[in-house]
């Protein structure tokens, strides 16, 4: 999966800009507070911009009708207070201070995050990534555990046709070698590479180590050639290790779902998209699933994958900022780089 780090400047500004305008009414509606609200004393009589808000925030909570709405603490303000005192069971004053100021900001909150629907199940991508946990190593794996409900993770074969944990084509990036994966054998990399010190996993390692845990797992095979006795070799593996009815196969490519299909009739797959797919498209990849790049993605996008009966993963969430642009996009699952903060959130 991609991460928005990796887009163009002029895009990624966009992205930005878009989660920024998704999470504006958000921040407004459960932080905002007057300057002085340590020492907030609303009461009859007081006027202004704070008494705007914490009546628009009654409004919401059905307490206070719109047409009282205005600026001022009045009779109707005073009962609407009193009210929401008497239903949280803090002593009935008719007045806000900061302790009732946070308790009517935090009820807003509560209802609308629940008017967004179900929270989305916790996929853990490439296990987790931050900063001295390198992605795609058991240690990344062991993290994630008990955080995310499933575990992402990345396949790629190495020149004798091994399979490893691996995202990017070359080690380049997460490694101390250099050159394409396909052009070293297990032996060599096992010997000779590591990531910030951890060792390549081969997916047997990963396996052997998801069986002692209670999530499911998501392995993407990235490379596009895998061929059906590849396939046979991840399926086999599975299979020896019990995994087989907690697994979900990703590929970006629908030729190498087809191959899965081939291999296995009936494990489920998943078809990766960066941009959102036809419905043909993905039924046409015998998948029920799909992961989609939540730049592109709609809400009124996820209502018609819905609508056919298709489960929808967003990613990558990389803070919690996407995290709220995944519950609000109504994904059934969000692909994260940060499990621990999404359970948190969520």
């Amino acid at each position: 999966m991609s991460h928005y780090s990796h887009l163009p400047g002029a895009r990624r500004g966009a992205v930005v800009a878009i989660v920024l305008a998704c999470l504006a009414p958000l921040l407004a509606l459960t932080f905002a507070a007057p300057a002085d609200a340590a020492g907030l004393n609303l009461h009859r009589g007081s006027k202004g911009p704070s008494v705007r808000l914490l009546e628009g925030r009654l409004h919401r909570l059905g307490l206070l009708v719109a047409s009282a709405v205005d600026r001022r603490y009045r009779a109707a303000t005073v009962n609407s207070v009193k009210r929401f005192q008497r239903l949280h069971r803090v002593p009935v004053t008719g007045r806000v201070n900061r302790g009732v100021w946070n308790r009517i900001g935090r009820e807003v909150y509560l209802r609308a995050r629940a008017a967004r629907g179900p929270a989305p199940t916790i996929i853990g991508h490439r296990g987790a990534v931050r900063p001295g946990l390198s992605e795609n190593t058991l240690q990344s794996l062991r993290f994630a555990h008990g955080w995310a409900d499933v575990l992402e993770f990345d396949l790629r074969r190495t020149a004798d046709r091994e399979i490893v944990l691996m995202h990017d084509a070359t080690l380049d990036r997460t490694t101390n070698c250099t050159g394409a994966v396909t052009s070293w054998t297990l032996a060599d990399l096992r010997a000779r590479c590591s990531v910030n010190g951890q060792p390549i996993p081969t997916f047997e390692e990963a396996a052997a180590y998801v069986a002692t845990v209670p999530e499911q797992i998501a392995p993407e095979l990235k490379n596009q050639d895998f061929s059906q006795a590849d396939i046979a070799k991840v399926v086999d593996l599975l299979d020896q290790y019990g995994l087989t009815g907690r697994t979900f196969v990703q590929s970006f490519t629908p030729g190498v779902l087809a191959r899965v299909h081939d291999v296995r009739p009936g494990l489920p797959t998943v078809l990766a998209s960066r941009t959102p797919p036809s419905v043909s498209a993905i039924r046409g990849s015998g998948s029920t699933r799909v992961a989609v790049d939540m730049v592109g993605l709609t809400a009124t996008q996820v209502a018609l994958y819905k609508r056919y009966g298709l489960k929808v993963w967003g990613f990558t969430a990389l803070n919690r900022a996407g995290l709220v642009t995944a519950h609000s996009l109504g994904v059934s699952a969000v692909v994260t780089d940060v499990p621990r903060q999404a359970r948190n959130y969520y």
